[in-house]
């Protein structure tokens, strides 16, 4: 319980896994300390996909919008790349979606994770000077986590090169 729950500071390495990929993907994206006071960090790894998604958003105090960067991976061939694309999400919505985390992730006990497949989730949230963060994968908590997610990706970045809901 306590691998899953909300944790207060950024993400942790888990010691159960010998290459945890969730930290090598938060290491490859711009730092926390980058999203201006207020922004999220998200990373998802499904087993059954040929890649592996991250984006980072961060919002401005009195900006029209939220800037993001989402980043695909393509982490199961040799030649593996990396593409990026730009996105905004209007000030609105953020607020939104941000809320709707929050409500979601902030105090979460943890909950039971034996599963082996799924799409292993990380996130890191930034409010001023506080971080939190967790990680999960296929509790239903990490389920609710994941469609948001990927409900805000394919609105405001959209592309064929995205998973679908089942895949994430």
């Amino acid at each position: 319980l306590a691998l899953s729950k909300t944790q207060e500071g950024p993400v942790k390495p888990d010691a159960r896994l010998p290459n945890d990929d969730m930290l090598d993907y938060l290491r490859r994206l711009p730092p926390i300390t980058g999203l201006h006071g207020n922004g999220f960090r998200f990373v998802v790894t499904p087993s059954f996909s040929q890649s592996d998604y991250a984006f980072t958003l961060s919002f401005t105090q009195g900006a029209k919008r939220a800037e993001g960067v989402l980043y695909i991976f393509g982490t199961r061939t040799p030649d593996a790349v990396t593409q990026r694309r730009a996105f905004t999400v209007p000030a609105w919505n953020y607020r939104r979606y941000a809320e709707v985390m929050d409500q979601l992730t902030d105090g979460w006990p943890g909950a039971d994770e034996g599963c082996a497949d799924g799409a292993p989730v990380a996130f890191e949230r930034l409010r001023g000077e506080r971080v939190t963060s967790g990680r999960g994968n296929c509790s239903p908590h990490y389920d609710r986590v994941k469609r948001l997610n990927l409900a805000l990706i394919r609105r405001f970045a959209p592309g064929p090169d995205l998973p679908t809901e089942h895949d994430w």
